[in-house]
């Protein structure tokens, strides 16, 4: 029988290393995806409370950043009002980006 070299010793251990630090990595990028999505939810949520027409942007602090944000989100709708992503079922509407960011979806293919 071939006995193992030190080169696949060594690659195993690399693999192993490799396969380690990624489920880290992917740990941490799921717990930055679930803190963007409550900062999102919260966002969405004092637009609408603050927000609504007739009132602008203007009745909330950083109004104009909370906007851009929701638009860039897609969850800004042509109304002006906020689609409400906390506690929403995944059946109702919600956009790409955030069935996305909660590993529901992959990325649209470019």
């Amino acid at each position: 029988m071939n006995e193992p070299t030190l080169n696949s010793v060594m690659d195993k251990e690399i693999l192993a290393s490799v396969q380690a630090e990624n489920e880290a990595l992917r740990t941490k990028l799921k717990e930055r995806n679930e803190d963007l999505f409550e900062a999102l939810a919260a966002l969405s949520g004092m637009w609408n409370q603050y927000c609504s027409p007739p009132w602008t942007h203007e009745f909330m602090n950083a109004g104009e950043d909370a906007e851009e944000v929701l638009k860039k989100w897609d969850l800004l709708r042509n109304d002006e009002t906020s689609i409400e992503i906390a506690g929403v079922q995944i059946d109702d509407y919600m956009p790409q980006k955030v069935l996305v960011l909660l590993g529901i979806s992959s990325p649209p293919s470019e």
